[in-house]
């Protein structure tokens, strides 16, 4: 005599293709979203920012990072980046020069110039045993161009006011050609600031 097995009931059957496609599609999601995520710089600067970098309020004091705790023996100069912008009609219009040479420079404005971080020759002092560096003022994602690398490449900046300023008139910092700067505002990588001093071995 043939057995067979019992059929499983309909209501059953429907619920576990229901989880299934469900655990699919949230699956696809993810994916999608991590893709997106760790291919976009911008993206990727600011989940680094939100999970492993100090956080801070207008006004609070920073302290640097750097340098590591082996070499906190005496001040150090930390270098300040400042904000670029590409510049436009309006500003050579308000340069004092005659018409030839100001239509000349607009001949030049490059359209697909954007605004980046550059570091300059302005620093400032930070000494054990805090390593006290400024006053937080904001922060946010910007393009940067390290000084020791071709590259641009997004981070999160801390804009701040510094503690101390040593400004190099003697070599002054000058932007690229086709770009101005686009405040007064000094900047540091959110990943060399934190929001306790330091301590001295």
């Amino acid at each position: 005599m043939s057995t067979s097995s019992s059929p499983q009931p309909q209501g059953t059957v429907t619920k576990s293709k229901f989880w299934l496609i469900s655990f699919a599609i949230l699956a696809v999601i993810v994916v999608i979203a991590a893709i997106l995520t760790f291919t976009n710089e911008r993206a990727k600067a600011y989940c680094v920012y939100a999970f492993k970098d100090d956080h801070f309020s207008k006004g609070d004091k920073m302290y640097s990072t750097l340098p590591p705790e082996k070499y906190r023996k005496a001040p150090m100069s930390l270098a300040l980046y400042r904000l670029i912008r590409p510049i436009t009609e309006h500003d050579i219009d308000s340069i004092e020069s005659d018409s030839e040479k100001k239509d000349s420079l607009k001949l030049k404005i490059n359209p697909l110039l954007e605004p980046y971080l550059i570091e300059t020759h302005d620093r400032t002092t930070i000494a054990p045993p805090s390593y006290f560096t400024g006053n937080y003022l904001g922060s946010g994602v910007q393009r940067i161009k390290y000084y020791d690398s071709p590259q641009i490449t997004y981070t999160v900046v801390d804009a701040i006011v510094p503690g101390s300023l040593s400004i190099d008139n003697s070599d002054p910092t000058v932007p690229p050609e086709g770009y101005i700067w686009a405040n007064n505002t000094y900047y540091c990588p959110a990943h060399g600031m934190k929001n306790a001093p330091g301590k001295t071995e």
